[in-house]
């Protein structure tokens, strides 16, 4: 009886690892070897001479890049910043905003799915394309944005996205009402409440 216990155990285990296993072929080489790759290239000298063959730095001068980046980049700084105020806004604005859209469309309303699905659509473009597509929205000679300027400054020709400040309010606009992924993961949390409990 032991033995037949025994047995049945390995086999549930032995299914679950097969089960498991593509999802973990995945996981290791599409997100752990990349990890690994920029962990271990960090300390090490990879520029446009050497990018096929980048050479580790001898244990003296290892930490050679990370000196670089905190002490001689000037932008370093910047991006960190830049960084930081993303992800505020991701927190204030596309979080709540996804929440309201979630709670609007979980009443059902007419034309609901039709809405969802219109929500996700950028959620669901391939970045490159959604990158190329605002590339184009902010385009100082036909895009969209300085269209409109020259409605109110007909002389306007610069480029949005080389105007300090100005930049970070457009790259942050580009992103941050795309929040298709939290208001499915709200809505769905939303029908999974009890109809009893209403």
């Amino acid at each position: 009886m032991h033995e037949k216990h025994s047995n049945r155990s390995v086999r549930k285990t032995g299914f679950i690892f097969l089960f498991l296993l593509p999802t973990m072929l995945c996981f290791c080489v599409f997100y752990l070897y990349p990890i690994l790759t920029v962990i271990i290239t960090s300390f090490a000298k990879w520029d446009y001479t050497n990018l096929t063959s980048p050479q580790i730095y001898p244990i003296k001068e290892l930490f050679t890049n990370y000196q670089y980046i905190f002490e001689k980049y000037p932008y370093f700084r910047e991006a960190l910043r830049n960084s930081c105020l993303w992800a505020l806004c991701g927190i204030v604005i596309q979080v709540p905003f996804a929440v309201l859209v979630a709670i609007a469309l979980s009443r059902k309303l007419r034309g609901w799915k039709v809405s969802r699905n219109v929500f996700i659509i950028p959620n669901v473009i391939c970045s490159a394309a959604m990158g190329l597509i605002f590339l184009q929205f902010y385009n100082p000679k036909y895009g969209v944005v300085n269209q409109l300027i020259q409605l109110f400054n007909p002389d306007f020709k610069d480029n949005i996205l080389l105007i300090p400040g100005v930049n970070f309010v457009a790259m942050t606009c580009s992103y941050i009402f795309f929040a298709g992924t939290s208001m499915l993961m709200v809505l769905g949390q939303i029908f999974a409440i009890p109809t009893e409990i209403y």
